[in-house]
């Protein structure tokens, strides 16, 4: 959920209003993808660069005005705070990008006796090594975005960049990349 780090009146967030495109168009616009200044940071993106910088100066974050005005001047596509006295921007909701994940595993059975056999097993996590991006924080907390609200705070220098990559940590101790096993199993 997009959120502009703005109060209304009644204390809540303002919402975002997006300009130069529909939140259908936004979704389309949601590919993990890695800008040039993107590695020096650890983050990768996930919203065009046109559309992150354009967010930015929509917030004056980073950015210059040019003589003679006091906002930075977006233009084209990009996400904004509600500024128009009365006006309420929306919460937009979008999936985050495709998750892909292929385990596979070779087992071999050596037969013993007819009650025990010895059963070898090569199992590899991730075997083709595809690195999946989470938009947000997994745990569902806020950490990299500031606010009261869980969401993406718009109103951040980080926006539109992730360094959140999938870890599973539950069973398997999967460190989030190929992760290769052999296991030995003598059943009886």
């Amino acid at each position: 959920m997009l959120i502009s780090n703005r109060f209304t009146f009644n204390q809540f967030d303002s919402g975002v209003v997006l300009v130069g495109m529909d939140a259908s168009e936004l979704q389309s616009l949601i590919k993990i993808h890695q800008e040039p200044g993107d590695s020096t940071k650890g983050t990768v993106a996930y919203l065009p660069d046109d559309v992150i910088e354009n967010t930015l100066k929509a917030f004056a974050i980073n950015c210059t005005p040019l003589p003679g005005k006091t906002d930075c001047g977006p233009t084209g596509r990009y996400i904004a705070p509600p500024t128009t006295p009365g006006q309420l921007g929306g919460r937009v909701f979008f999936r985050s990008p495709s998750f892909f994940r292929a385990d596979l595993s070779a087992v071999k059975k050596f037969q013993i006796r007819e009650s025990m056999n010895l059963e070898l097993r090569m199992e590899f996590l991730d075997a083709f090594n595809n690195i999946n991006f989470f938009v947000a924080d997994p745990n569902g907390v806020v950490a990299t975005f500031p606010g009261p609200a869980p969401g993406l705070a718009a109103n951040n220098a980080n926006f539109g960049r992730t360094s959140f990559a999938y870890r599973y940590l539950s069973t398997t101790s999967d460190p989030g990349g190929r992760l290769i096993q052999l296991v030995a199993r003598f059943n009886f």
